[in-house]
């Protein structure tokens, strides 16, 4: 869960091979610095490339930095032994550090601690989470499991999410239904079974979850599909567009009509026009694909509602350069 900062990033850019000059081991300074300085730590020392956060060796740099702090009390070095504490998990003790370096005007400090204070707040927003879902919260459930499923504040683990959202699901909470749906649905965190997905999609709308309709829609439209299981799409499509308003379940309802009779290419025109207005960007993404997937008609009216001639055939490149200019603008 870390972001982009020195003092720790899985995401780091920049390499993490030490080429600074050999050091000896009695000067703690010069082994802390080519152990842990960071990389983005504009304050080190010029011949130092510094360590990526992910790639400090705890064991080594720990001692080392310690008596680097003990002997200079230099902001620099207690940046440094605090992103090895951070790194070792040691939050209380590494936001402390940080804090010094931060308050003596060490500038990397400042982004340190405010990543440290982020986990810290994390987990002790997890451990209220816990109390409260052991107290019976519905709430707390659904929010603990979303911790739970994305590793904030505690560990990742998808079987205690999953077990959270069931006993928050099995109380009629719909938000819970509908977020086991998404896991079975994806497939990214477990298996996929369609089969669970619909299952607990079918819950949620039960309780009137108009995301949970869209999904469901969209899952019912895989595959081979016959007329009963597209009218029940087109229902859950069009519940979806009329009580909540949603524009992509109104594009998807308008690309299922737009074959039909008359009438029902009537209501795809202006569905799909809808979507357009509001700068869709399902929508733009379909009219820059060679196939977009549009019947001619709503295609020509597309074109006429963003002004370009209505020719024949999928968007050129002169018509899509207009169709961003058109989603640039505010609608």
């Amino acid at each position: 869960m870390l972001s982009r900062l020195a003092c720790g990033s899985a995401a780091l850019l920049l390499a993490a091979t030490i080429h600074a000059a050999p050091v000896l081991a009695d000067d703690p300074v010069a082994v802390c610095d080519a152990l842990a300085s960071s990389p983005l730590d504009t304050a080190r020392p010029a011949d130092v490339v510094g360590v990526a956060f992910e790639e400090i060796d705890i064991a080594a740099a720990e001692p080392a930095c310690r008596a680097a702090w003990e002997a200079t009390a230099d902001p620099r070095i207690g940046y440094q032994l605090a992103r090895v504490l951070f790194q070792d998990q040691k939050l209380e003790e590494a936001n402390a550090l940080f804090g010094e370096a931060a308050a003596a005007g060490h500038v990397e400090a400042k982004v340190g601690m405010a990543q440290t204070l982020l986990e810290l707040a994390r987990a002790h927003a997890a451990a209220l989470l816990k109390e409260a879902a052991d107290a019976g919260s519905l709430n707390a459930m659904y929010n603990l499991a979303l911790d739970y499923a994305e590793g904030d504040g505690v560990p990742q683990d998808t079987g205690m999410a999953i077990a959270l959202y069931e006993q928050a699901s099995a109380r009629g909470d719909a938000w819970s239904s509908y977020n086991l749906g998404v896991l079975y649905d994806e497939g990214s965190l477990v298996l996929r079974d369609a089969a669970k997905a619909k299952q607990y999609y079918e819950q949620a709308i039960a309780k009137d979850h108009y995301w949970a309709m869209i999904n469901l829609g969209y899952l019912l439209l895989e595959g081979e599909v016959d007329a009963e299981v597209r009218d029940r799409a087109v229902a859950l499509f069009r519940r979806a567009t009329t009580e909540d308003g949603d524009i992509n379940a109104g594009l998807q309802l308008g690309i299922l009509l737009q074959d039909g009779n008359s009438a029902e290419q009537d209501e795809s025109e202006q569905l799909v026009i809808a979507a357009l207005k509001a700068r869709d960007t399902e929508l733009g993404s379909f009219l820059q694909q060679p196939e977009s997937g549009l019947s001619p008609r709503n295609l020509a009216a597309i074109k006429a509602e963003i002004g370009i001639p209505a020719a024949a055939g999928t968007m050129g490149e002169a018509d899509i350069a207009q169709l961003r200019r058109y989603y640039a603008q505010t609608p």
